[in-house]
């Protein structure tokens, strides 16, 4: 499952990990979106494979935008190519996320007394909704799954 979110005024697709209890972020992607001055810390942690593995650091209070919901986050940073970003528990948990695998959605509670908002876990729908053009990049950037990079003045990509 795939979820689109918001990180300095660039729309990527992240994978949707349950297993995972924190969110992880490529050193590519990082140094793409300029934020590899914010890398603190050197770590340890386990896959899912049960590796032992050596991480990059953490970056914190990462300001992300995920279905209207803004909020703060914290990601791992590893050195793969497997994924762009790892979308954890964690930031399942902030965003009060509904996942319904039977119906491909992932739902967003926005807070109490609140409507929920859907999100679609494929491009087609996401390109559908918003009814805008969204430039995929061709391979060569660092983030092989981004979708695009946001006009800052009219929130539309470019």
């Amino acid at each position: 499952m795939h979820l689109s979110i918001e990180i300095n005024n660039y729309l990527i697709e992240g994978l949707v990990d349950t297993g995972a209890s924190m969110s992880v972020m490529a050193a590519a992607v990082v140094r793409e979106l300029g934020l590899m001055h914010l890398v603190f810390g050197s770590e340890t942690y386990k896959t899912a494979s049960g590796t032992v593995t050596q991480a990059l650091g953490r970056i914190g209070e990462v300001p992300i935008k995920v279905g209207g919901v803004q909020c703060n986050m914290t990601f791992m940073i590893v050195d793969t190519d497997s994924y762009d970003v790892l979308l954890g528990f964690d930031l399942l948990i902030k965003i009060g996320a509904i996942i319904d695998v039977e119906q491909g959605l992932i739902q967003v509670k926005r807070g109490p007394s609140t409507d929920v908002e859907v999100l679609p876990l494929t491009m087609v729908n996401l390109m559908q909704r918003s009814n805008s053009k969204i430039d995929v990049y061709d391979g060569n950037s660092a983030m092989k799954r981004v979708i695009g990079k946001l006009n800052v003045e009219d929130g539309s990509s470019s």
